[in-house]
């Protein structure tokens, strides 16, 4: 329901700060499904409907408990304007795992060749790893 609220633009204010609460009240039952419909569904909002700073403590400590569980669908949500720093909501450490995640997957080839397209669309504009001209990850995708 999030998600299609989200992708339709129906979603208010206040049922915004409900899904917010329900995340809040469940982040420790959740699955890496759930954290990554959630993350890319906030994402998408954008800053004009501001979520708590909790609300991000408990989705970036929740994904890093199941990064191992995260697959290619899960990743590529969790890669939404990944390249954008106005609105990437996760830190440093939780955005180092989940490339961590897609290379391993794309190493034991466990992982759709549409799910790396995307996750490279959301990462082309990530700066250059340094004394290169494009991010490592990129070249690795």
């Amino acid at each position: 329901m999030l998600r299609s609220l989200t992708e339709c633009n129906f979603m208010t204010p206040d049922l915004l700060r409900h899904f917010e609460n329900q995340f809040k009240s469940k982040y420790e039952d959740m699955k890496a499904e759930d954290i990554s419909q959630y993350y890319y569904c906030f994402t998408k909002l954008g800053h004009a409907i501001n979520a708590e700073g909790r609300f991000y403590k408990y989705l970036q400590k929740t994904a890093s408990k199941l990064m191992k569980y995260f697959e290619g669908p899960e990743l590529r949500l969790m890669f939404y304007k990944f390249d954008d720093p106005k609105n990437m909501r996760l830190n440093e450490g939780v955005r180092g795992r989940l490339i961590d995640r897609v290379k391993d997957l794309i190493k034991e080839d466990k992982i759709d060749p549409y799910d790396v397209n995307e996750i490279y669309l959301n990462t082309k504009e990530l700066p250059p790893s340094e004394g290169k001209t494009r991010n490592d990850f990129n070249v690795f995708c």
